[in-house]
């Protein structure tokens, strides 16, 4: 993430979550419109009709946020989600992500599976499976779904309610941090400097990749 970002979530001890109708990718929480030959029994055209407004609603009443699963830095991670004025990465185990949670929403969390097709009869399945153009991602997501999606006569959320902030203890949650690999050491100096006034305990490491 860029350096603001962390900065943000250091100061309030939050994570971001993202409406899944809100990214830059079409196919996010896509599910194709249903047929009546993909099911084992007659269902009418109303029933498909009623089936893809819910997969179509899940997209406006599901909020995501996203990470990278993997032993060892990516590049390409590096340079699409961060750039070298102070982005950061921060590494974590499934176990801290999940312990590091303090809010009361419910929070789900789950692998991406890429390449199929989600399977039907989980209203939430879209949320998990992704095109196989994004295997290198290798991604782990959070989601949190509004109350309103229980709710058959709310049917949109407003405009401007894009993200939802779910509330962590950023001690639990980070394991070790690191700098883009081509930061430079006067941004480092000043990266740290800002983060020791939030946090005095948080280190920010060099890349590994400069390392290797």
């Amino acid at each position: 993430m860029d350096f603001f970002k962390f900065m943000y979530l250091l100061r309030n001890e939050k994570l971001f979550f993202l409406r899944t109708d809100k990214f830059s990718d079409k196919y996010e929480g896509f599910m194709r419109k249903l047929r009546a030959e993909d099911f084992n029994s007659p269902v009418t055209p109303e029933v498909l009709t009623r089936m893809d407004e819910m997969y179509e609603k899940v997209k406006q009443f599901t909020f995501v946020n996203c990470w990278h699963e993997s032993n060892f830095e990516n590049m390409l991670m590096w340079d699409n989600y961060s750039d070298a004025m102070g982005g950061i990465a921060i590494k974590t185990t499934l176990e801290k992500l999940q312990n590091s949670i303090i809010d009361e929403s419910p929070i789900y969390g789950s692998p991406i599976v890429y390449g199929k097709e989600p399977e039907r009869g989980n209203s939430f399945s879209p949320i998990i499976y992704k095109k196989e153009w994004f295997m290198g991602e290798n991604e782990y997501r959070l989601f949190v779904v509004d109350n309103g999606f229980h709710n058959p006569q709310k049917t949109c959320l407003d405009s401007a309610d894009v993200s939802r902030e779910i509330s962590i203890s950023t001690d639990i949650l980070v394991d070790e941090l690191y700098f883009h690999p081509k930061t430079e050491e006067w941004v480092k100096t000043t990266c740290r400097e800002l983060v020791e006034q939030v946090n005095p305990k948080m280190e920010i490491l060099n890349s590994l990749i400069l390392l290797s």
